[in-house]
């Protein structure tokens, strides 16, 4: 009777199990070690590893942890690349219809490249700014994941110059930085400064620290550099030349929130030359007036760029006969003050053949070096190619031992293709695989 009993149980407790299996939730944390999770997770690409944050809380958890976040990006970076194609990710906003920006009654402009990437590089590994100046709009972008952020719009009543993003390592923020002119004053020259702490509630803000020094004006073509904890800008040509004005590269520390000047490099003194009418390339320098009213003029594609963690700066010798190359890179490899130490990088010399990409587009500015091979004999400062990207809206891989040119990207757009237009921006910015979230993001289907 035990026996039948038993018999009977059995098939009861099995029908039992099945279906509270079935009531239960199951997870697949519940079956596989966290460890052996974390290295799959390692293993796929950052879209699909942001889209499995909905798995369940522990996956959430542990994809959105600074912890994994990092060793991802270890992975990432030693991953073996047969070519730069699959190590360089590049990318162009499609811009919308030509449309007029109205700035104030009865003055309007047309607005050109909108909306466009901000920067040549991603902020903190992974974080791009896409803009629309003249909606003072601006949108944190994490194109590896797809995840998105749209911030609050700066409308100052002003005229938008430039804006730029930075992250403040020491309290996990992002910052976006715009400088504008106020119309309602007598004269451009003045700029004003708001500041967006991404996440914070007061929105767009003055500075903590320190207002712009009097009489600032930058060169508003060009985008601001993020380094060493600041936001750079070059300023204007005729500030370089007269004693009366600010002098060097404008700086912008996230920390403090203030403002400080960068000296110059010494090349600066000697690409100021008296102005040249008949110059032959008198369409790509900046001109201006110095204190004794002598005109100058300096090369149009001197543009500021972040290598390896240092600040750079590109020097413009397209228009020089006296000097050997196109280009020159320089960095600066010390912290700042008055005796910050400049010192040439790199060099692209290109062969007489070659080089048309790069002698008739407006601004090059230098993304990144790329690593040597393996299993090179010559030392690694004489063969690191190095990525360039140029307002012909493409970008190139200069490789310095066969002074050749690689064509790595295009991007195809109704953008103009004008390259005596002063206000050709650079619209091509760098990305990367990264997990970099920042609260607040939404995410895409795709």
């Amino acid at each position: 009777m035990e026996a039948n009993k038993r018999s009977r149980d059995e098939p009861t407790a099995a029908v039992i199990t099945e279906e509270a299996k079935k009531k239960t939730k199951i997870t697949p944390a519940a079956f596989l070690p966290d460890e052996l999770i974390s290295e799959v997770l390692l293993r796929l690409p950052s879209k699909s590893v942001a889209r499995f944050r909905s798995v369940c809380r522990s996956w959430n958890r542990l994809v959105s942890s600074a912890a994994f976040d990092r060793l991802y990006h270890d992975r990432q970076q030693q991953a073996p690349c047969s070519t730069y194609h699959h190590l360089i990710k590049l990318a162009a906003a499609r811009s919308a219809p030509p449309h007029l920006w109205k700035l104030c009654d009865g003055v309007s402009l047309h607005c050109d490249h909108c909306p466009r990437f901000i920067g040549a590089k991603p902020c903190h590994r992974g974080i791009l700014l896409l803009g629309r100046k003249c909606a003072g709009a601006y949108t944190l972008c994490n194109l590896s994941t797809g995840g998105f952020l749209g911030l609050p719009p700066c409308r100052t009543g002003g005229y938008p110059c430039t804006a730029g993003i930075g992250y403040n390592s020491a309290t996990g923020e992002y910052k976006v930085v715009q400088l504008d002119s106020r119309m309602d004053r007598p004269s451009w020259e003045s700029l004003d400064c708001q500041v967006l702490t991404v996440g914070d509630s007061r929105g767009w803000r003055c500075p903590a620290s320190s207002s712009l020094p009097n009489n600032t004006r930058i060169e508003d073509d060009m985008d601001p550099v993020f380094a060493n904890g600041c936001l750079h800008w070059i300023l204007d040509t005729e500030l370089l030349v007269r004693d009366d004005k600010p002098q060097g590269i404008l700086s912008f520390s996230l920390a403090t929130e203030s403002f400080a000047t960068v000296p110059l490099p010494p090349f600066f003194t000697e690409d100021l030359v008296p102005y040249d009418t008949h110059h032959p390339f008198i369409g790509r320098v900046r001109s201006a007036k110095t204190t004794d009213n002598r005109m100058v003029m300096q090369p149009i594609g001197t543009a500021l760029a972040e290598l390896d963690g240092c600040l750079g700066i590109i020097r413009d010798l397209r228009r020089r006969r006296d000097v050997d190359g196109m280009f020159e890179v320089w960095k600066l490899k010390e912290h700042y003050g008055s005796g910050a130490a400049w010192s040439l990088d790199y060099r692209i010399q290109l062969a007489a053949s070659m080089g048309r990409e790069l002698r008739e587009t407006w601004l090059v500015v230098p993304i990144c070096y790329l690593p040597s091979a393996a299993n090179s004999s010559s030392s690694e400062e004489e063969e690191r190619k190095i990525v360039l990207a140029t307002t012909a809206h493409d970008a190139h891989v200069y490789d310095p031992q066969t002074r050749t040119l690689a064509s790595l990207a295009v991007a195809h757009d109704n953008y103009s293709r004008s390259d005596d237009d002063h206000d050709n921006l650079l619209c091509m910015a760098l990305y990367q695989e990264s997990l970099v979230h920042v609260p607040g993001m939404e995410y895409g289907a795709n």
